[in-house]
């Protein structure tokens, strides 16, 4: 019986289609299929009175599942699915199996960046078992020192990576077998210490002098130990990385140079797991180029790592990439119009991972933002203010980098825990924007989803007159795109009809009202494209 509905289950995880940009009637299918094997994980699991054993081959099966569905590029699915699962387990067997389900959890939530959310699941994994269940610490370890190493807390992620290092160290080939099926004892060893290495290489950037070497010879140990081991294709990649910050670091620039190039020019990359790890080097290039001071090359080459991502989509990757590239230029010290390629490349990668907003909805938001702020305020307004309104309008939706693709595109209803996720992408837009000293933009671009009666996101307070101005540009630019997919783009007519009806106690009436009268003229002259009956 176990058996037959674990290849029942399997079948159906199977024929789930990836997510695709190509067809609505796959996205339709994709979403109601989800739908399925989101309600049959409890129902799979509820096995009172099943043994140990069986259930645990049920929660492989399921833990497999979802690792499935995220490489098929729905990885917001998979993170809903694992803490449901992990919630049946606590209930049905805790301890061992509870705590596995968790560390899986926990893991997706730290490589999507939520951290908040890898915290709660980390101390509900911590209450199921002991330091002498040294897979399980291992991988509680692990994910604790992941989650601190990309919120950029190095010193206290290090003796975290280096106690899950330890436990793996003692763990038997049976345990690795049971509780690591996919990874091979060498595999997790060389992992860690390669995690090791790049905290104390991110630490030796953030010092001078004695204490750099100290870092460094830190990080040169590390990379010793990882090279002792048999590495696979990913953990070669990063090994070369790693080796190359540290070449960089120490101030070896030609060395770093030639490696960079040896590593490029390689045809040898034939995982697919280490071919998304390419934007990487894209990085290396630009921190090799801000050595040298020469921020044009810097900017070129955070863009193209900005692009490489976008062909290899990795949700890790993908905001990593992002994380470190604001790092870098926040360090640069580069003035506004120097950094407008940068933030052209931000949008560019944006519109190829949110496709269901649709391409050209960016520049289009921005466009219509001044044709009604003028129509609207129609008093004569210095160059300086609209060149900032422009760039507010612009970049409005920059902070949906932080998020998953697979959450922007969802066409299935969102549940209230992704609408959390969602609403936060104002917050994270303001917070980029704040970190170049942009900060009048930054407020404006916060404002994107709220009025003038202080509802919307993220937070309470009544918008600006320039971010209501944004807001009713964005909304009826994406109501009436035709460049949005899988549904259909209403008229103009039928938007600003929506827009007055639904909305007209939230914003200025004179506002709704020039929005009309701006959304006429572009039909009537055709200036943007950006409405069509």
């Amino acid at each position: 019986m176990i058996n037959a509905t674990v290849r029942a289950f399997s079948r159906h995880v199977q024929e789930i289609p990836p997510i695709t940009t190509a067809s609505p009637a796959a996205q339709e299918k994709h979403a109601a299929m989800v739908d399925k094997w989101l309600a049959s994980l409890p129902l799979l699991t509820d096995s009172r009175g099943t043994r140990p054993t069986d259930f645990q081959q049920l929660l492989n099966e399921s833990l497999n599942s979802a690792m499935q569905l995220s490489a098929k590029g729905d990885d917001i699915s998979a993170w809903l699915g694992l803490k449901r699962l992990a919630s049946v387990t606590e209930t049905a067997h805790p301890g061992r199996l509870a705590a596995n389900q968790y560390a899986a959890a926990a893991f997706l939530s730290a490589c999507l960046f939520i951290h908040q959310e890898t915290d709660a699941l980390l101390e509900k994994m911590r209450s199921h078992f002991c330091e002498q269940e040294h897979p399980i610490a291992a991988k509680y370890w692990f994910v604790k020192g992941l989650s601190l190493n990309l919120r950029h807390h190095w010193l206290d992620a290090i003796p975290c990576l280096q106690l899950s290092y330890e436990h793996v160290e003692k763990c038997s080939p049976r345990e690795i077998k049971k509780w690591f099926p996919c990874d091979r004892h060498d595999d997790l060893l060389a992992n860690r210490q390669l995690n090791l290495s790049d905290c104390w290489i991110n630490l030796g950037w953030q010092t001078e002098g004695k204490e750099r070497s100290e870092c460094i010879k830190s990080a040169r140990k590390h990379l010793a130990r990882a090279a002792t081991y048999h590495l696979n294709p990913v953990s070669s990649f990063l090994y070369q990385l790693n080796t190359i910050e540290t070449e960089i670091l120490e101030g070896n620039l030609e060395e770093a140079r030639e490696h960079i190039q040896y590593l490029n020019q390689k045809q040898t990359v034939t995982s697919p797991r280490a071919a998304r790890l390419r934007p990487g080097l894209f990085y290396m290039h630009a921190r090799l180029s801000l050595q040298e001071q020469n921020t044009s090359a810097m900017i070129t080459h955070l863009s193209q790592a900005l692009a490489e991502s976008s062909r290899f989509p990795d949700p890790m990757q993908e905001l990593m990439v992002v994380d470190f590239s604001l790092s870098l230029m926040e360090s640069a010290s580069i003035e506004r119009k120097r950094m407008e390629p940068f933030f052209e490349a931000m949008v560019v990668m944006l519109e190829a991972k949110d496709w269901y907003t649709g391409r050209d909805h960016s520049r289009s938001v921005a466009e219509f933002s001044l044709k009604l702020w003028q129509q609207w305020q129609s008093g004569s307004q210095s160059p300086e203010f609209l060149e900032d309104l422009y760039w507010a309008g612009y970049l409005h939706d920059v902070g949906k980098l932080r998020l998953s693709r697979s959450l922007l595109n969802k066409i299935a209803p969102l549940s209230e825990e992704e609408w959390e996720l969602l609403r936060l992408h104002p917050g994270y837009a303001q917070s980029i924007l704040d970190r170049f000293g942009f900060k009048q933009i930054a407020i404006w671009v916060g404002e994107h989803h709220q009025d003038a009666c202080g509802t919307g996101y993220p937070g309470k307070l009544a918008a600006s007159p320039v971010g209501m101005c944004i807001a009713v540009a964005d909304y009826l630019e994406a109501s009436t795109s035709a460049n949005r997919k899988y549904r259909r783009p209403k008229t103009f007519t039928e938007a600003i009809h929506e827009l007055k009806t639904n909305f007209h106690d939230r914003y200025p009436e004179k506002l709704l009202k020039s929005a009309e009268i701006v959304g006429k003229q572009s039909i009537h002259h055709d200036i943007s494209g950006i409405f069509k009956t």
